[in-house]
């Protein structure tokens, strides 16, 4: 009959349970760095998608085909996060309709910017670079995640030398830095510099300071818009130049660059015939030069046009010119006086599926002044109008007023995630606005699509549009001619415009109400409109009414307050549906969008978000409206009643047939237009981007696509990266919990003792927690990884050295041991200011000894830790806890509470959660002559000369050798209760003397040799009681690494098997994981 065994220490593994695995099933409360996954099929499909980007750290996104076909050849998608709803999906419409406005920076100084030029960076910031009161080079800059605008100044001439327009422009490299280019006057001329960024326009840096070489002079030339594309290391630059010897001439000139904008050689121009307002994008590995000519076709007399080269130094008058509308089309791109151009505009851009669009407006004259857009998918070999709309041969329009006097102008357009911004300035009578920088955003991700023509199947060639635009550049009932398109009916109140649109205010009793004249169409084609305002007190309202000889007439009301948004049957004096809104429609921009047809209506609202993510929320559907005996004709009012103060920055709505399909019956997702696969990435959503490979898909073809990290909980896991260096990092500080399942109800742990390893940790506590089968979650431990605490202390810049009096460091402190690990001094209240320990010398940490004192380096300090003090503490880099466990649980839960950390954020490089393995027993326990080894990694190079280099690869890797030399007795075994070790006083056994032969084989071969690491410690206390827990933080007695010993040898000293033999084990080895 055995005994049992209570040892003062034990000695052994601990090692991994088979359970402590990583799966989908453990979470963490965050992790650091998230990415794309890779795109994950639920269908069986010919194409491979695969993502770039980033990704937010808790949204998985999905992506299903809406068109077949083959990437870049007609396939499609619409998308949605997994958390949406599943009417959520986001179709696409193309960059020609309206679907946000903001102002840049408002002004109503004269000439306080001008020649503004935007691009839209490959980090997401779009910068917009312009002449600041016709004298600084200035760029703005809008933050992509705030939508937050801020300036930098790019360069002052000062006052000595004042130009008309520097007319900067802005290229970027592929290394992510910004060129600014413009013009700059000398006493000799005109000369082009260059300025650079390499913090996306933060901050700029002179590159070069005369990039001709020689300037222009001023006497034969004046120099104005310069546009500028990079392709294959070179940089192609486009210029009007104004010839002004004898017959003034309008010139485009063209220089290029093979040293990134230091110098600029002249090439070309294009001098036969006046020719205007150039751009240049960069597309597939050519550069497509646009500008407005006076080469008139049947349709036009002022026509946009389009060369594209193979290199910046390939010469623009040998390219072909390809005219840029159909040659019926009647749009006019600029205008002349006195035989040169006095306006004109055009923009060329190149989107992510490939498509190529320019923008310019209509020169006619009269009220005829729409921005319309032309797009290529063949790259610039052919044009197209996109959709139709009211004005002849122009297509839908962007922007139509009907006003002479008051529309866009400097258009400059710039592809953004998905959709289009375009910078720009206005003309306005009587309005004061137009000297400011404002920005219009057209197309991009929609759950509701503009509608598409009747009868077509969805594409970006057959969009529907608003067929009148209006934006904050004057009041409403100031914009049109003869006849306005707006009247004020009531102005009871204030109104005013600013740069958060125009601002209505009105007190008790007042009211401010605008409304359309009598807009044409029937019952059947209905009326749809769009508004983005905001609501700071009050409510607001936008009203729909329709109307036919019948006579029958029907009217909505979408009536928003700071709380609550609500369609409203006026026909029947009751509401038809509401939704509130509290945290989206407060002061904030929200955006309504109405549609009445036939006897049904709709209204859904969104929150104007800096992302652009057009998520539209139904707030109401009916297709029984109460109508009215009366004919008073289609008509759109925007109003606000008493008490109330709002922004408005957008109206916009159509009727007639140009609302071709509406909205009302559109399906989502089925109807939706779908953003073409690429094989080049295309941005989706949150940074995320996909590309597909191969083909065709089919619709409905499913992927979702969830994140990774750059610092997943995945790396704690022996079994996924054994490294420490592949560490999890949470994002910041607060309360963290991962969560690890060990059975599907609750189990038993392999062994009664358990322990806890966290090695290349950076906190200073935590504890580890049971799930019963209820759920709830039971304390099991706390981990507690001080090496010491109540540290008094002394600094002197970044050495610390012990205080008096204070508590002291049990264990002698061997050199170098607290390298990483960390002092923590007391700040205010409960707070601690962490530092990172680089090294320390050997000694004791004790307030007064006659012995060696230890020294520590810190890493780094700031003068806040103060030079001495007390309530320090000292945690160590790795520790290992263990505790008895004799309760069931079905999962394990690591929660590390809130606490100061040197980083910011917590670190666990391994983590390792199993049974303790004892080495055979208190009575047989492995031979003297322990091994420890330390090996170096370096490597040294010996030059010709003998003058050697050494450097360091790595860090010191450790290993330890154990063997059991001098025999183990096996008798005892085949009693029916072999004597044991007992895990605790009184607790329950965790060895058997004698069982190392043959349990050792065993766990190698459950460990698969190297395959699983193990923590090897030397020297652990015995838990007191059956709750208490024992913390080991001295490193000396932890080793994380795997048994590297290929095989183990037993050798029959003496005995019979099986009944008496003693058996001598062979070493094994383990060696550190780093």
């Amino acid at each position: 009959m055995g005994t049992a065994t209570t040892p003062s220490i034990i000695r052994g593994l601990l090692v991994p349970d088979p359970r402590y695995r990583w799966s989908e099933a453990v979470t963490a409360t965050s992790q650091t760095g998230p990415r794309p996954g890779v795109p994950k099929a639920l269908d069986d499909t010919e194409m491979v998608l695969e993502s770039s980007g980033t990704q937010a750290s808790t949204a998985s996104i999905s992506i299903k085909s809406i068109r077949a076909g083959h990437p870049g050849s007609g396939a499609a998608f619409v998308w949605k996060n997994t958390t949406d709803g599943v009417d959520d999906w986001r179709g696409w419409d193309p960059p020609v309709s309206l679907s946000g406005f903001e102002f840049v920076n408002a002004t109503t100084v004269v000439d306080r910017w001008r020649t503004p030029h935007a691009l839209a960076m490959a980090d997401g910031t779009i910068c917009v670079a312009a002449c600041k009161n016709i004298r600084q080079t200035v760029v703005l800059s809008r933050n992509p995640t705030t939508g937050i605008w801020t300036e930098s100044e790019v360069f002052d001439p000062g006052a000595a030398f004042t130009i008309a327009e520097s007319n900067p422009c802005l290229v970027e490299l592929p290394n992510g830095r910004l060129l600014c280019i413009f013009w700059r006057q000398s006493s000799a001329g005109f000369n082009l510099r260059t300025y650079y960024s390499d913090d996306s326009g933060t901050t700029w840096t002179p590159g070069q300071k005369g990039a001709l070489s020689a300037p222009i002079l001023t006497a034969a030339h004046t120099p104005g818009r310069l546009r500028a594309a990079y392709l294959n290391g070179q940089i192609c630059l486009v210029g009007h130049m104004l010839d002004i010897v004898g017959t003034h001439f309008d010139e485009i000139w063209q220089w290029a660059s093979n040293d990134l904008g230091a110098t600029f050689t002249y090439v070309d121009e294009l001098a036969d015939v006046d020719r205007s307002y150039p751009d240049i994008v960069e597309h597939n590995g050519t550069l497509v030069v646009a500008y407005v000519s006076n080469y008139a076709t049947a349709g036009a007399a002022y026509t946009p046009w389009c060369r594209v080269l193979g290199s910046a130094y390939a010469t623009l008058s040998l390219a072909s010119p390809v005219l840029c509308q159909a040659a019926a089309d009647s749009m006019d791109w600029g205008s002349q006086s006195g035989g040169v151009f006095n306006s004109g505009e055009m923009s060329i851009w190149r989107d992510e599926d490939d498509r190529l669009w320019i923008m310019g407006r209509d020169h006619q004259g009269g009220i005829n002044t729409d921005v319309a857009t032309r797009t290529s998918d063949d790259g610039g070999s052919s044009w197209v109008d996109p959709g139709g709309g009211p004005s002849a041969g122009d297509g839908v329009s962007t922007w139509r007023g009907q006003d002479a006097d008051t529309y866009p102008r400097s258009l400059t357009v710039c592809a953004h995630r998905g959709r289009a911004m375009v910078a720009h300035q206005c003309a306005a009578n009587p309005g004061t606005l137009g000297p400011s920088i404002m920005a219009a955003w057209v197309g991009g991700y929609t759950s509701v699509c503009m509608p598409q023509e009747t009868g077509t199947a969805p594409t970006p060639l057959t969009v529907a549009g608003f067929v009148v635009t209006w934006l904050p550049y004057d009041l409403p009932e100031n914009i049109g001619n003869t006849i306005p398109v707006w009247t004020a009916t009531t102005t009871t109140g204030a109104s005013s415009l600013g740069s958060l649109g125009m601002h209505l205010v009105t007190a008790g009793g007042q009211a401010e109400v605008r409304d359309t004249g009598l807009l044409p169409g029937t019952l059947a084609e209905g009326l749809y409109a769009l508004a983005e305002f905001r609501i700071d007190g009050g409510s607001a309202s936008l009203q729909l009414r329709t109307s036919d000889a019948s006579p029958l007439e029907y009217e909505v009301s979408a009536i928003v307050s700071g709380t609550a948004i609500e369609l409203f049957d006026i026909g029947a004096g009751s509401t038809v549906g509401s939704a509130f809104v509290t945290t989206d429609a407060a002061a904030k921009f929200v955006q309504v969008l109405v549609e009445i047809r036939g006897t049904s209506a709709k209204m859904w609202y969104r929150p104007v978000v800096a992302s652009g993510d057009r998520l539209w929320k139904l707030v109401a559907s009916t297709a029984s409206l109460t109508s009215t005996v009366a004919n008073n004709g289609h008509r759109v009012r925007i109003a606000q009643g008493a008490s109330a103060d709002t922004y408005w920055r957008l109206v916009a709505f159509s009727s007639d047939q140009y609302t071709e399909r509406g909205f009302y019956s559109q399906d989502n997702f089925s109807d939706l237009l779908g953003r073409s696969y690429m094989p080049s990435p295309v941005w989706v959503d949150g940074g995320t981007r996909i590309h597909a490979v191969d083909g065709p898909t089919f619709r409905n073809d499913d992927w979702t696509i969830s994140p990774t990290y750059e610092y997943p909980v995945s790396n704690i896991f022996p079994d996924v990266a054994g490294s420490p260096r592949r560490a999890w990092r949470s994002v910041g500080e607060v309360q963290q919990d991962i969560v690890v399942p060990i059975g599907g109800t609750i189990t038993d742990t392999m062994g009664a003792l358990i322990g806890v390893y966290l090695g290349d940790a950076n906190f200073g506590k935590a504890e580890i927690d049971g799930q019963t089968s209820g759920g709830a979650w039971v304390k099991i431990a706390d981990i507690d990884r001080s090496i010491q605490t109540g540290l008094n202390w002394t600094r002197k810049d970044r050495m610390v050295r012990p205080g008096s009096p204070g508590n002291g460091v049990e264990q002698y402190l061997h050199e170098n041991t607290l390298a990483g690990s960390y002092f923590a001094f007391p700040g205010e209240g409960e707070a601690q200011i962490v530092r990172k320990i680089e090294t320390n010398s050997r000694g004791v940490y004790r307030p007064i000894t006659s012995s060696m004192g230890t020294r520590i380096l810190l890493v780094d300090v700031d003068e806040t830790e103060g030079g001495i003090g007390s309530g320090g503490e000292i945690w160590s880099k790795d520790s290992l806890t263990v505790v008895p466990l004799t309760a069931a649980y079905k999962a394990l839960r690591l929660r590390i509470p809130a606490q100061d950390t040197y980083e910011g954020h917590f670190r666990i490089g391994s983590m390792v959660i199993g049974s303790f393995y004892p080495l055979g027993g208190y009575a047989q326990q492995y031979g003297w002559g322990r091994q420890i080894d330390w090996s170096t990694d370096w490597e040294q190079v010996e030059g010709r000369t003998g003058i050697r280099t050494v450097r360091a690869l790595g860090p010191t890797r450790r290993a330890a050798e154990v063997q059991w030399v001098d025999g183990v007795e096996t008798s005892r075994l085949g009693e029916a209760s072999p004597s044991w070790v007992l895990g605790w006083v009184g607790g329950e056994p965790i060895a058997v003397q004698g069982d190392v032969p043959w349990s050792l084989p065993g766990l190698m071969e459950q460990l698969q040799g190297a395959t699983t690491p193990v923590v090897f410690a030397p020297a652990v206390a015995l838990p007191a009681n059956g709750t208490a827990a024992v913390d080991v933080t001295d490193r000396s007695y932890l080793l994380y690494g795997r048994i590297t010993t290929e095989s183990i040898q037993g050798t029959t000293v003496v005995g019979s098997e099986g009944e008496s033999e003693l058996i001598r084990v062979g070493t094994i080895r383990v060696e550190e994981e780093l």
